[in-house]
């Protein structure tokens, strides 16, 4: 990473810690089937993450297919998957997308679109 992009995930990160909020997002992992049981088995984890909640640009509801009531995230990099859920405002609401801040490839942030 040149230095150029380390102050600019420095910067991120210290307006994402500065303006954003810790959330708690948990992952539900599926096991292998269980013939004994006919079922798989699942655990869950959890991880946390800052992030400031944003609106979503026309463009971005046009190009990832977002609902109204959708939320957007501007989140520090973490490992989000499709249906980890997490609670903002008070609400349920579940990872539908994301779409990593990467110039040059390096990650500096990640747009995170929830749905109720």
């Amino acid at each position: 990473m040149t230095a150029f992009y380390d102050r600019l995930n420095s910067t991120a990160d210290r307006l994402i810690a500065k303006f954003g909020k810790q959330y708690t997002f948990t992952t539900e992992t599926l096991g292998d089937y269980d013939n004994a049981t006919r079922s798989r088995p699942s655990t869950t984890s959890t991880y946390t993450a800052k992030a400031v909640v944003t609106s979503i640009s026309k463009s971005d509801r046009s190009e990832f297919a977002l609902k109204e009531d959708d939320i957007g995230l501007i989140a520090e990099s973490a490992d989000y998957k499709r249906g980890d859920t997490v609670t903002v405002n008070g609400e349920i609401a579940k990872v539908y997308r994301k779409r990593p801040i990467n110039p040059a490839g390096t990650e500096v942030a990640v747009n995170v679109f929830l749905r109720k």
